[in-house]
This record gives C-alpha cells, sequence and structure tokens, in this order.
C-alpha cells in the first residue's frame, strides 16, 4: 500500500490516444465507413476511460496519481467535443450524449480524494472543469460533471456555489 501512494501514474499519454483516434486514424475514408467505426471507437475510448478509473479511483493511490487521471479525462472530454468536424467525430460526441462512462469514472477518482485532496484539486482544476462544462452543455453531452463538481466542493458546496 505504501508503494502504491509513492507511485505516480502519468495518464497523459491517453488523451493523445484519443485524440489520434478521432483526428487522424480514420481520417482518409468515407463518412459512411467513419459513421461504422465510431461505435468501436467510442468503445475503446470507453475502455481507456475505464482503464483510468480503475487505476486511478483507489483511495490509497498517490495525490498525484488521482490528479493526472482527471487531467486526462478532462482533456479526453475536450477532444470528444471539439473533435474533428468530421462524421466520426460528431458520431462519437453524439454517442456520449448517451453514456455517462467518462463521468462516473471522473466521480470515481473523486469519491477516491481526502478533503485536503480534493481542496487542491479544486484549486487547480476548477476553472479548466467548468469552461469543459461550458462547452459539453453546447453539444449535450457529458450531463453528469454537475455531479462531479458537486462531488470536488464536498463539504464547501454552500459557500464555495455562492
Amino acid at each position: 500500500m505504501q508503494r502504491e501512494q509513492s507511485k505516480v501514474i502519468n495518464f497523459d499519454h491517453h488523451s493523445q490516444t484519443v485524440w489520434d483516434m478521432i483526428n487522424e486514424r480514420y481520417d482518409g475514408i468515407s463518412g459512411s465507413k467513419q459513421c461504422d467505426m465510431s461505435y468501436d471507437v467510442q468503445n475503446q475510448i470507453c475502455d481507456i476511460i475505464q482503464s483510468i478509473a480503475d487505476q486511478a479511483g483507489v483511495r490509497h493511490m498517490s495525490f498525484a496519481t488521482k490528479s493526472s487521471g482527471l487531467e486526462t479525462l478532462r482533456k479526453i472530454a475536450d477532444t470528444i467535443c471539439a473533435g474533428s468536424g468530421d462524421t466520426l467525430g460528431s458520431e462519437v460526441r453524439k454517442q456520449f450524449s448517451h453514456d455517462s462512462t467518462l463521468e462516473d469514472a471522473m466521480l470515481d477518482i473523486v469519491n477516491a480524494m481526502s478533503d485536503e485532496e480534493r481542496e487542491t484539486m479544486r484549486s487547480k482544476f476548477w476553472l479548466k472543469l467548468s469552461q469543459l462544462k461550458g462547452v459539453a452543455d453546447g453539444y449535450c453531452v457529458f450531463e453528469g460533471l454537475d455531479d462531479v463538481m458537486a462531488a470536488l466542493l464536498g463539504d464547501f458546496g454552500d459557500e464555495d456555489e455562492e
């Protein structure tokens, strides 16, 4: 347990993988094939998200690992929202309007944090999370971000929301 508390896992490479899947990997294929591929791509993204949650959403993991997990999930959500203007990006984004895998993963990580870790995370993550929520609301995706923000507030919710 002490080894895991001192170990830091950096998940950033996963955000680059998702960006590549949405913006580069299937760039040269037709729109109808991109539409067909979107389900596989979304499943692969969900597997990545779940892998991050499984590793970072554990109470005894280091704060740096939890922080990296949340930040990487935010970057993945940004990529999904911004996705390329082609069929694949649009279809993947639509699928996430009915899938809460990303928000559930974020909640797992926030719920594994101590009050002190949440406070530290809020101070460095709140603005980015708020910006993501604004963009996501415009696309009607990631509706569970409200729950993530409420969990991140913890006992401080009433004071901070006003």
